[in-house]
């Protein structure tokens, strides 16, 4: 993920939203708890069911290792990326105007924020596969690590997060069986979550309280997921 014409080029998109800086710095009395009641219900029945993928594949995979094979070992090879593809259900975008709307901010300010969002929200799209929850979730740990340790993720790195990703979200009970609008809310959810996060981080060149902020938000999502935070960078 270095800054270049092909790659997803995280740290390239921090350039287009130094001009809204000062509207991360407006939420700093509560910077991360109004975006956490917008998208939490959204991302954390999936997140609980990936745990449980997860803790699983695991298991299987130890226990073949020590001769006591408790399922076959993985597939070669990745299941399809389309098979977390989802169809969008909703015109626009809800829930930015949702998390936009309960900040603290003058009208003007407020649609700058919400144009700058949508700015990253669509770097980061051109870059990955468009309604695909797999690529999501895949570019939202990405960004987490970049914003705690300062190190890119490269894209063969990338590539095969999100095809692991998917692998487990394939056969999950609970996405097989939930509505296209459901899957549309939870990986909207997850870029709102990148994007807010990328915002804080830029803001936090120059502001310790959102550079706090961003690595607030970079940590709850890792654990909330099961993945061990990084030790920050000094």
């Amino acid at each position: 993920m270095r800054p270049t014409p092909n790659r997803l080029a995280v740290g390239s998109i921090f350039a287009g939203i130094l001009a809204f800086a000062g509207a991360a710095r407006a939420q700093s009395n509560n910077p991360y708890g109004h975006m956490l009641e917008v998208t939490n219900q959204a991302q954390q029945n999936l997140f609980s069911e990936m745990n449980h993928q997860w803790a699983l594949k695991r298991t299987n995979e130890t226990a073949y290792r020590n001769g006591r094979p408790a399922a076959p070992p993985p597939p070669a090879a990745h299941t399809t990326i389309a098979a977390t593809d989802f169809v969008p259900m909703v015109a626009g975008h809800p829930l930015i105007d949702q998390y936009v709307a309960g900040l603290p901010l003058a009208p003007a300010q407020r649609a700058g924020l919400r144009q700058t969002i949508i700015q990253l929200w669509n770097a980061v799209e051109a870059k990955t596969r468009r309604n695909n929850l797999a690529s999501s979730l895949g570019v939202a740990v990405a960004v987490s690590m970049l914003v705690l340790t300062g190190k890119d993720t490269e894209d063969a790195q990338l590539a095969e997060q999100i095809a692991s990703i998917n692998d487990l979200l394939a056969v999950s009970p609970l996405w097989l069986g939930m509505a296209h609008a459901q899957k549309q809310q939870i990986s909207e959810s997850l870029l709102l979550t990148t994007s807010v996060m990328l915002l804080y981080a830029q803001a936090g060149q120059t502001d310790p309280t959102s550079k706090q902020a961003s690595a607030t938000i970079a940590r709850d999502l890792l654990g909330r997921l099961g993945i061990a935070p990084p030790p920050p960078t000094p």
